[in-house]
């Protein structure tokens, strides 16, 4: 049956249900073709970069092909809460394209939003969720192989298989991923696993063990101390919810078990490259803080939110308009002379690596709250749709809202793949799984 707790107010679920039969029932091969193209591009967020893109194209023109076959399906999805409020972000976003100082950068940031297109092309094949919600976690675990096959590679120095990202430095292995985009994939994936590791039983219990473990060690490897700090936040978070669901202090024992064994496993294998990361973070931050020598890697990360809240102060209705950020810097920022200044200029940083500052600065209060309301949308609906890895996208949401601080993960397209799939994957009201019995008329 379907769960009815998923119902928002104002869908038919009756007509719902029954426009998802008629699909079936007129073209039942083409689902099936939908459904494996739709799984395909759930796994690409954890392939190589230009997977997504790739798997983007080929599922907007499985969803445009079969347009006509789904047109009564398609009616509800935009009554859902991620549809409407994905719509209302990137209509804002465009919006501020007219007042903003860097448009051709404005357009960039814009077009990394058609990855929430996902919303409306998955919607025909949701009630396979559980098998998109599988592709994209075996995708992401095909990235923790990359990241072995070139841990491996850099050992026994075989120079070809070692990607020659930017920032690629010594300790820090991303697999095909560049580490920083490495840390935010392993992060939603660790939130996949969590609920079922936690608060699931049988297989899924053991899957989800399995999983958080590979992932655990995969997010150590990638030296993105951000992801480490939003990792630890989203497993305090999810053992506290499963202490509190099931009244009882297993849960809690089972991810400290877990993070013994990792965390012991990694400190043996890498374990002085870990804590330097960690030390260097601590010194910097505290510097910038303390005595304003911004002129370091975290250095500069203070600064840049510190202009993003002085960009935000100066417009803070509308922003500086999408993709204005870093011209509003090169315009007003106060210390242009000094080092720091000429890092953030040589680094070319379009954002401020910050997702909820980032989306203030350019489009001020309305466009952070927008953000906001778009994702927390995804997170309500989500942990409405069940226990163990049916909530895994919720958990995975939550894994992103605590990488805000970090990186604005709106604006880069390969981190809106991620949100893209799995705000598609909580909508407000889910389809019944295929097969089941169509609620009848009150």
């Amino acid at each position: 049956m379907v769960n009815k707790t998923l119902t928002v107010p104002w869908v038919d679920r009756f007509g719902a249900e029954r426009a998802f039969q008629a699909q079936s029932d007129r073209l039942p091969g083409g689902e099936v073709a939908h459904l494996c193209v739709a799984a395909l591009f759930c796994m690409s967020v954890g392939l190589p970069m230009t997977a997504p893109e790739i798997g983007l194209a080929l599922l907007l023109g499985a969803w445009l092909v079969g347009l006509l076959a789904v047109r009564g399906t398609q009616k509800y999805v935009l009554l859902q809460p991620v549809a409407l409020l994905g719509a209302a972000f990137a209509a804002w976003t465009a919006l501020g394209l007219l007042w903003t100082p860097d448009r051709a950068r404005g357009f960039e940031q814009w077009g990394a939003l058609r990855f929430g297109l996902a919303v409306l092309a998955i919607w025909p094949v949701l009630r396979w969720r559980g098998v998109l919600i599988g592709a994209m976690a075996a995708g992401c675990l095909a990235g923790n192989g990359a990241q072995a096959v070139v841990w491996w590679a850099e050992q026994r120095g075989v120079e070809w298989l070692i990607p020659d990202f930017v920032n690629h430095g010594p300790g820090r292995v991303g697999g095909w991923w560049p580490p920083v985009y490495a840390g935010l994939v392993l992060v939603a994936a660790l939130g996949l696993h969590l609920p079922a590791a936690l608060m699931a039983k049988g297989w899924q219990r053991w899957a989800g063990l399995a999983g958080s473990a590979v992932t655990l060690v995969g997010l150590a490897a990638t030296g993105t101390r951000g992801a480490w700090i939003a990792a630890a936040g989203l497993i305090v978070l999810c053992a506290g919810v499963a202490v509190l669901r099931a009244r009882a202090w297993k849960p809690v024992i089972i991810a400290a078990a877990v993070g013994i064994v990792v965390c012991g496993g990694v400190w043996l294998g890498a374990g002085d490259a870990v804590s330097k990361r960690v030390s260097a973070a601590w010194t910097e931050a505290g510097r910038a803080m303390k005595q304003g020598d911004y002129n370091s890697d975290n250095g500069l990360r203070v600064l840049m939110a510190i202009w993003a809240v002085d960009a935000t102060r100066a417009h803070p209705v509308a922003g500086v308009g999408a993709g204005g950020y870093a011209a509003w810097v090169a315009a007003n920022a106060q210390r242009r002379d000094d080092a720091a200044y000429a890092r953030f200029r040589e680094s070319d940083h379009g954002h401020c690596h910050n997702a909820v500052l980032q989306a203030a600065a350019t489009g001020g209060a309305v466009g952070a709250a927008l953000l906001l309301l778009w994702v927390g949308a995804g997170v309500g609906a989500g942990f409405r749709a069940g226990r163990g890895y049916a909530e895994g996208p919720a958990w995975a949401l939550v894994g992103l809202l605590l990488m805000a601080p970090f990186d604005a993960w709106q604006v880069n397209g390969q981190s809106a793949a991620v949100l893209g799939v799995l705000l598609a994957l909580c909508p407000g009201w889910l389809p019944p799984p295929a097969g089941a019995w169509v609620t009848p008329r009150a």
